[in-house]
C-alpha cells in the first residue's frame, strides 16, 4: 500500500499498465507591454529577455516586427507600446507571476519601460511519484458519466488543471435544474 521508496521510473512503468502517463510540467505564459518614447521600427526577436526582480526570465514565443505606423496607433500617455506574448524560461508554478512583476528587458532596442498589466498563468511542475500513483489509483474507477465517481474521474483526466469539483445530481439541494415552478 505504501509508495515510499518507489522510484519514479518504476511508478511510470506501473501507471503505464493502466494507460496512465506522468503529466509533464508546463511553462507559464502572459503578455508583456514594451514602451517606447517615439514610434519607430521595432524588432522583437526570440533572444529578447523579460525579467522579474527575482530573476525569473521570459522570452517571446516568436519573432515580431512592428512598423512606426503601428506604434502611432498604440499610445499610453506619452509612450508608444507593443504587446508581446512571452513564455517562461522553465516549467514551474513559480513563473505564475502577478501583474506588475516584469521589471526589466534586454535585447529590445529603444525600449524605455516594460510591464505586465496582467498576471501570468499556466505554469506547473512535473508530476511526482506520489501524485502519479494517486492519479493511477483514481483512474481505476468507473469511467461512465452516470455516477459521481465516473464523472469525477473523466473530468480530472480530460481537464488536469481542475483543482476541486463537486458533482451535483438529481435530487441534490444544489441542483437548480430539477426545480419547476408554475402559476
Amino acid at each position: 500500500q505504501t509508495i515510499d521508496g518507489l522510484r519514479l521510473e518504476d511508478a511510470e512503468d506501473l501507471a503505464g499498465n493502466f494507460f496512465v502517463f506522468r503529466s509533464g510540467g508546463a511553462r507559464a505564459s502572459g503578455t508583456v507591454r514594451v514602451y517606447f518614447s517615439a514610434p519607430s521600427f521595432v524588432n522583437i526577436v526570440l533572444t529578447a529577455k523579460f525579467s522579474t526582480a527575482d530573476g525569473l526570465s521570459f522570452f517571446p514565443i516568436n519573432n515580431q516586427f512592428y512598423r512606426p505606423e503601428t506604434l502611432l496607433l498604440q499610445r499610453s500617455g506619452t509612450f508608444y507600446y507593443v504587446d508581446i506574448l512571452v513564455v517562461a524560461e522553465e516549467e514551474g508554478s513559480e513563473y505564475n507571476i502577478p501583474a506588475g512583476s516584469i521589471s526589466s528587458v534586454s535585447g529590445v532596442d529603444g525600449a524605455v519601460r516594460v510591464a505586465n498589466l496582467f498576471g501570468f498563468g499556466g505554469g506547473t511542475e512535473q508530476e511526482n511519484t506520489t501524485q502519479l500513483i494517486t492519479r493511477t489509483r483514481n483512474s481505476l474507477t468507473e469511467r461512465g458519466l452516470n455516477t459521481r465517481k465516473g464523472i469525477s474521474a473523466r473530468l480530472l483526466q480530460e481537464f488536469p488543471d481542475i483543482q476541486n469539483m463537486e458533482v451535483v445530481g438529481f435530487g441534490d439541494p444544489e441542483m437548480e435544474g430539477d426545480v419547476m415552478t408554475g402559476g
